[in-house]
């Protein structure tokens, strides 16, 4: 019977220090996070540390929204590479229920942010504001991508990609 998982621990992949303490917390399972927690200028040692604790024996599940089938080919490669062969899982976000789902104008960027409520936005702009956060600088020219958009091109794509690589799990 497989254990039950009661506790999970998010720990940033770029944070040598809290990946070595990780094992410490009593967590039943821990995540190293390579996407959100990870500043890009960092990304590449992030993963490096990431690659050793698998080689050491965690299990590691990549986080697969941020990238298009191409991308993930790339990722993937780079961990068969630096992991000695140990098992890794990917997360892969395709949900049964999502506004666009078939394509067409509706699984537009423009359509989904049509429906958040000024409201939002406004609280949103406010909480920016109050804790110093910048704007994005003119020139940000990375795609947006938020679970549901893109699922339709991209999702299929990276299950083959996640496959042929021989990823152990995949997760949704």
């Amino acid at each position: 019977m497989a254990a039950l998982r009661r506790s999970l621990l998010f720990v940033p992949g770029g944070e040598p220090r809290k990946l070595e303490r990780a094992r410490e917390a009593g967590a039943d399972t821990v995540i190293f996070d390579l996407e959100d927690a990870v500043a890009p200028p960092r990304k590449a040692e992030a993963r490096r540390h990431v690659a050793a604790a698998l080689r050491a024996g965690g299990f590691g599940v990549l986080g697969a929204l941020a990238f298009n089938p191409e991308e993930l080919e790339i990722e993937l490669s780079w961990i068969d590479e630096h992991v000695d062969g140990k098992p890794y899982a990917v997360d892969i976000v395709m949900p049964m229920a999502y506004i666009g789902k078939g394509g067409g104008d509706e699984a537009k960027l423009d359509n989904l942010e049509s429906l958040i409520p000024q409201q939002h936005r406004d609280f949103t702009e406010q909480l920016l504001a109050q804790y110093g956060v910048p704007p994005l600088p003119d020139d940000f020219d990375r795609p947006l991508k938020a679970a549901g958009l893109g699922v339709d091109e991209e999702g299929p794509g990276q299950v083959e990609v996640s496959l042929k690589h021989g990823a152990r799990m995949l997760v949704n």
